[in-house]
């Protein structure tokens, strides 16, 4: 009788998964919302301009969290319909941005971007990331010579 084969070499381990794809770059945003008397009646919305899908949602405490690059409404609301200032109080909301991936809003780095607080019912802002600064003011004219 002949020999047996020789045993075959164990199967090749399966090539390794690639690493999962990373997360697409977001920039923080901080609402702080100083309410009027009356906090209960405040609340805001953050909606994705394009699919009109509410991303986040609050009341008078604000909000904060990470958005990616696109077109956003910012709704600030108030039930009574009479504004956040300056019937029934002093009452104003900021939505500041930060501009590098995952660092909070309130460090450095940050820029304020929306702003408001006399409105009626309803204050809705449209607002694009990323957020460019508005060019500086061009310097005045020389005066005439005469």
């Amino acid at each position: 009788p002949s020999p047996p084969p020789p045993p075959s070499p164990p199967p090749s381990p399966p090539p390794p998964l690639p690493p999962p794809p990373s997360p697409p770059p977001c920039t923080w945003f901080l609402l702080e919302i100083v309410p009027d008397n009356n906090p209960s009646e405040t609340s805001w919305t953050l909606v994705d301009a394009d699919t009109r899908r509410v991303l986040q949602a609050g009341g008078a405490e604000g909000g904060e969290g990470c958005i990616t690059d696109g077109n956003y409404i910012l709704s600030v609301r108030d039930e009574y319909g009479d504004g956040i200032c300056c019937a029934v109080g002093n009452g104003r909301f900021t939505l500041t941005v930060a501009h590098a991936y995952k660092m909070r809003a309130t460090s450095s780095g940050s820029h304020p971007i929306l702003s408001g607080s006399d409105f009626g019912q309803v204050s809705s802002i449209r607002f694009s990331l990323p957020y460019l600064a508005p060019p500086p003011s061009p310097p005045p004219p020389p005066p005439p010579s005469s």
